[in-house]
């Protein structure tokens, strides 16, 4: 299709397709030349995929510029929060955990992901209560809770083992 007419409709599909196959660096060109001309929701939708993008490449500041500028969707700003996380930004990151949450209530790695951010900025009431509303969810998470290097100073407490039995 690009071939025929390079419209930023084109390209912003092909962002899509492209990271789908799992090519971020591939998909991260389409974004750029989708977003060359794009109207605005375009661009909102554009700018998602391109933070995700960005984040597989290592680029957490723009990965945070671009989720800040997308769609809110449960994933754009569950993607924000883990770029602001990897960025080093724990409290910016639990509120766009808390974005995402609020989105779609089922979104257990929202909630996982917002206990990592309270165990980095130290909030122990935080970390239980998030991987309570996780676990819940995905049972799944329990195990890798309880291995994860990130509550390492929390896993001895009693309120993290309740929270995880």
């Amino acid at each position: 299709a690009a071939k025929l007419r390079e419209t930023p409709e084109v390209h912003a599909n092909l962002a899509t397709v492209t990271l789908w196959k799992g090519n971020p660096y591939k998909s991260y060109a389409h974004a750029n030349k989708a977003l060359n001309g794009a109207s605005n929701d375009v661009a909102r939708g554009v700018n998602g995929v391109k933070g995700a993008c960005e984040i597989y490449m290592a680029r957490y500041s723009d990965a945070v510029r671009s989720t800040s500028a997308a769609t809110e969707t449960d994933v754009n700003l569950f993607n924000k929060g883990l770029a602001q996380l990897l960025n080093k930004d724990a409290g910016n990151a639990a509120n766009s955990f808390a974005d995402a949450s609020r989105k779609n209530a089922n979104f257990a790695l929202a909630y996982y992901g917002a206990a990592v951010a309270a165990a980095r900025s130290g909030n122990g009431d935080g970390v239980v209560n998030n991987l309570v509303s996780a676990v819940k969810i995905d049972p799944n998470l329990k195990e890798k809770a309880l291995t994860d290097l990130e509550f390492a100073k929390f896993n001895t407490t009693d309120a993290f083992g309740y929270a995880l039995k």
